[in-house]
């Protein structure tokens, strides 16, 4: 069977194979892909989880280094509990602070066939992710995925038919 496929399709395909061959696949094997990775915070019962924020009366969320920081800082005519010698920071915030705490959780958002591709991305739409600690790329393998296994052969069909003569154009 022949397909005729538009020259702009072909150059891209051509392109998009080429790219996948030469990139670093970080010793995972065909076919894979690239996905945005980070850590998204979430509510965790009080005392549990990776971070503990600390609300003293009606005031915003502390983490304990601000909330001593935040407590220092306040007016000296206005002694705070805290700042008298025999108060510990704990029984502080037993007596006068709402206790919650976080956890992070791993996630996973988009797909991307190539490095550059996840590159392009990050740069356009790079703020869409500030919900994110330690956002980085993760490769994923994807063998067992007969769509993502038959699409991979698709796509590298066309690195044998890239002419070697023909400037190269970005794949995005």
């Amino acid at each position: 069977m022949k397909v005729e496929l538009p020259e702009e399709i072909v150059t891209f395909m051509q392109n998009l194979a080429a790219e996948i061959t030469a990139q670093d696949n970080r010793a995972t094997r065909s076919p894979y892909y690239y996905v945005v990775t980070g850590q998204l915070e979430t509510a965790a019962p009080a005392g549990h989880g990776d971070a503990r924020y600390y609300v003293p009366g009606s005031d915003a969320a502390y983490t304990e280094e601000a909330l001593r920081e935040h407590l220092k800082q306040c007016d000296a005519d206005n002694e705070t509990e805290l700042n008298k010698p025999e108060t510990d920071f704990d029984e502080f915030v037993a007596e006068h602070c709402e206790e919650y705490s976080a956890a992070y959780v791993d996630v996973e958002d988009n797909v991307f066939f190539t490095f550059k591709g996840y590159q392009r991305h990050m740069e356009l739409n790079g703020h869409n992710y500030r919900r994110l600690k330690n956002v980085s790329s993760y490769i994923k393998y994807a063998g067992r995925n007969p769509e993502m296994d038959g699409l991979h052969k698709a796509i590298m069909a066309f690195a044998a038919t890239a002419p070697e003569t023909e400037e190269k154009t970005d794949v995005n």
